[in-house]
């Protein structure tokens, strides 16, 4: 019977429902820094996160909070979705309070009232990149701080009154930041790409915490699977999965994966296909709705990260008969360096007749336009009066490693018959140190007026690899000499790294279809006012030095010599 008693009592304690009250951190701010902050700072303090995403989400969001809870909004003083949400929350009955903050100030201030001395600095100018640290902060307690040039100094006070005992500096940050952190001995995380720097702080992860299972993310959405970070998060391509991710997945034994979202199942789908791992799609939620027990099934909660999303367009395509070459023109829509590989296929109906493209992989700079021309030799396709047409098919991405995305493009092959007489030669390259600008001194000696576009290649500037090119296409006509200006910063310390530069110039008879190119490592030469002004301050001292010594000569007494006696 007393067996019987306590088995009894057991089963009503199961049955009867335990209500425990949680604390919860709300953000109300069209700004996904706020947001991000805030879903970091309430994991570091235990506490139960939310966030807004529209102002009809408001009601929705209030649904979750039970009424023995309490609930600390964080209110945006610029860009809140609804105002003074937390009295919206009163009048539900639930436990409120609102605390307005600037969007400029709210991650620091949070940082400072965070239980931790372990931090991450990431550049809030790559909100992949605060995707892509989450699970890592969470699994070692740090707080994400957003660190530049301009709050750096900040940065050091709370980290003065917080003594901290580990720095992860992520991605790129400006040499400032860097600087500044030296003495603290911080870890470095800057492989190149977003994919690689994914990867190491994936790899980081592991070696703490093993596990065979990854989220999937593009690093350009926060949802609450991506906040609550319960597993790594490894990046996708949008249109193809980079094979270096394929060989992550295939040789790290994950076997299982969530997708946020349904916007990349083309490429999750691609990964499956190549690794066998399994892939589930999270795309819905079970809401409950306020004042009752139901509950709906809705979208997830999405907010969207600025898109850093390279994009190129095809501009041109046609078939030269002069230079039996075809020739495609490519624009790149971004500011934003793109690594490529085009493959051009020819076809007469559905037959293809050729195949061409670049044997390499090849970089369009920022907002460049760039023709390239491949061999090809279709004289008995014409001869047959085929109807030709071109399909270009163009990977592209941010780095050579990772080309992620896709333009898959059929066209009409148009015939042309056009010599290209350009030619330019470069004289020399300087820096004016005055209006911080490089200088490429051209002349077209052709015997055609000249498009011309031009970069430096390969340029080490705040100790980041970096390309300088010029703003837009220049025309110089035939016999004429000019020189490119090309906008670049650099401090002392930066001309000591580049004594010497990589100049390309490309040029053509046409703007769209700059197929020529000259390039060579010259010595880069200085100029401006600061260098004029010393070279005449030279000038003075040696004309001042010149005067002491011609005045010394003329006004210095013969010395009288002394007779013989005889």
């Amino acid at each position: 019977m007393r067996k019987l008693t306590i088995i009894l009592i057991i089963s009503l304690l199961l049955i009867i429902p335990v209500v425990t009250a949680k604390e919860y951190v709300v953000t109300n701010s069209d700004n996904w820094k706020d947001i991000y902050s805030g879903a970091i700072y309430a994991q570091l303090q235990g506490k139960d996160y939310k966030y807004l995403i529209s102002d009809k989400h408001s009601s929705k969001i209030a649904g979750y909070f039970q009424e023995e809870d309490t609930v600390t909004v964080i209110e945006s003083d610029k860009l809140p979705f609804i105002i003074n949400y937390a009295d919206i929350l009163k009048g539900y009955g639930f436990d409120a309070t609102n605390i307005k903050e600037s969007s400029n100030t709210l991650n620091l201030h949070l940082a400072e009232l965070s239980n931790t001395n372990s931090f991450i600095l990431i550049d809030s100018s790559y909100g992949y990149d605060a995707v892509s640290v989450t699970p890592y902060a969470k699994l070692t307690k740090s707080y994400v701080l957003f660190a530049d040039r301009k709050n750096i100094d900040e940065i050091l006070q709370l980290f003065g009154k917080k003594s901290p005992q580990k720095i992860v500096i992520y991605g790129d940050v400006d040499a400032e930041v860097k600087e500044a952190l030296l003495p603290y001995a911080p870890d470095m995380i800057n492989k190149g790409s977003r994919y690689d720097n994914n990867i190491e702080i994936v790899q980081k992860y592991m070696q703490i915490k093993p596990t065979d299972q990854l989220i999937l993310s593009s690093g350009e959405i926060l949802e609450e699977g991506t906040l609550a970070a319960e597993h790594p998060i490894l990046f996708i391509g949008k249109d193809i999965v980079p094979d270096k991710i394929v060989s992550y997945v295939k040789n790290r034994g994950i076997k299982y994966t969530i997708l946020i979202g349904n916007e990349l199942t083309k490429p999750a789908r691609q990964l499956k296909e190549l690794t066998g791992v399994a892939v589930f799609i999270k795309f819905a939620q079970g809401r409950p709705i306020l004042g009752t027990d139901s509950t709906k099934v809705e979208g997830l909660d999405m907010y969207y990260l600025p898109s850093y999303e390279r994009n190129i367009s095809l501009t041109g395509v046609r078939y030269n008969l002069a230079t039996q070459t075809i020739d495609v023109a490519l624009q790149n829509n971004k500011d934003l360096k793109t690594y490529l590989r085009t493959t051009v296929s020819i076809f007469a109906g559905q037959e293809r007749i050729q195949t061409a493209g670049d044997e390499q992989i090849v970089i369009l700079e920022e907002d460049d336009r760039r023709g390239f021309s491949y061999p090809a030799d279709l004289s008995q396709a014409l001869a047959e009066n085929k109807k030709l047409d071109a399909n270009i098919y163009t990977i592209f991405g941010e780095a050579a490693n990772f080309m992620d995305r896709e333009l898959n493009q059929r066209v009409p092959l148009t015939i042309v018959d056009k010599k290209d007489n350009c030619e330019m030669e470069i004289k020399g390259v300087k820096f004016d140190s005055e209006i911080q600008r490089i200088l490429i001194s051209v002349e077209n000696t052709g015997q055609a007026d000249c498009f011309v576009d031009a970069n430096i290649a390969d340029m080490v500037i705040s100790d980041e690899t970096t390309t300088a090119a010029l703003a837009d296409i220049v025309f110089i006509e035939k016999g004429n000499s000019t020189e490119l200006k090309i906008k670049q910063r650099m401090d002392a310390v930066d001309l000591e790294d580049n004594k010497e530069v990589h100049a390309r110039v490309y040029f053509g008879e046409e703007k769209d279809f700059l197929f020529k190119k000259t390039e060579g490592i010259f010595a880069l030469q200085m100029t401006g006012k600061e260098v004029k002004n010393n070279y005449m301050m030279i000038g003075i001292i040696a004309a001042a030095l010149l005067i002491v010594i011609i005045a010394f000569f003329k006004f210095k007494k013969p010395a009288k010599r002394k007779r013989k006696r005889r």
